[in-house]
């Protein structure tokens, strides 16, 4: 059984239980929640003996999301996790103790590489991992600790302000056998560095079975195209040709777009 509440349905917690005899309720899906409704709303779903998917959207928030997440981790049986909202977060890493059955974790707030590090300490189980909006990381990133996340096989990551040895920290730390790795970028070029990401991906992903990177050049005010940083196409080598993960161009009137994707990639977007 799935349930969906939008705001105009808020008033319904204060009238409705979430206890044990709701013991086919599998999914939920609250929409502009507010942090003081949510917070009590949440203590009563670790009653559900099974709620394995939460999607929740809260606004407004206040700057940190920490109440929240630990609230979300401890539900017993969780597996899909959706966490929208306007705020950042923080996190202290995990402990035995504190760990969550989650695998499918969606993460559509900022969010720098130390915060999310702190988020997936607490998910061992984790498979598939998507962030849409990052911040910039504090000076202490490169005290991330390694973790081993075996069944993690799939990353997306739409980057704003971080920089790509910000990145390559973050996956230096985690031990995981990835199979698809998508990522968007358009301030930092050393993004779309051929070189780099041959080395990166043969030393800490080398079986990654499909590759999807995309970066943005937008246009100047007078409306001229800027020239790619990178020159001529070094997406060539072998290791690129071997794999089919081809390199490719899209011109409109807002900017450039460079990407390099499997050859038989279709776009659907």
């Amino acid at each position: 059984m799935n349930m969906k509440f939008f705001s105009r349905d808020l008033h319904f917690f204060s009238l409705f239980t979430f206890d044990s005899t709701l013991s086919r309720l599998e999914s939920i899906a609250i929409n502009s929640i507010t942090q003081d409704i949510l917070m009590p709303l949440l203590i009563s779903l670790s009653y559900l003996p099974r709620l394995f998917s939460l999607f929740i959207h809260v606004y407004p928030s206040d700057k940190k999301l920490n109440d929240i997440y630990q609230l979300i981790l401890a539900l017993p049986m969780l597996k899909y996790n959706q966490l929208s909202a306007p705020a950042c977060s923080s996190f202290p890493m995990a402990t035995d103790k504190k760990l969550s059955t989650i695998e499918y974790l969606i993460i559509d707030h900022p969010c720098n590489f130390n915060e999310l590090a702190s988020l997936i300490s607490y998910t061992p189980q984790l498979r598939y991992l998507r962030l849409y909006d990052t911040k910039k990381n504090d000076l202490n990133i490169k005290t991330i600790l390694p973790m081993k996340l075996p069944n993690l096989t799939y990353i997306y990551m739409f980057f704003y302000n971080a920089k790509f040895d910000e990145l390559e920290i973050f996956i230096r730390e985690i031990s995981s056998k990835l199979k698809i790795l998508c990522i968007t970028q358009s301030k930092d070029p050393v993004f779309f560095d051929a070189h780099l990401w041959e080395q990166t991906i043969l030393q800490y992903f080398p079986g990654l079975e499909k590759f999807y990177l995309k970066y943005y050049d937008d246009v100047d005010d007078n409306y001229q195209y800027p020239i790619y940083s990178g020159g001529l196409n070094r997406f060539c080598s072998s290791f690129w040709i071997e794999r089919q993960w081809i390199f490719a161009v899209e011109i409109d009137h807002e900017g450039i777009g460079y990407s390099v994707r499997p050859y038989r990639y279709i776009d659907s977007s």
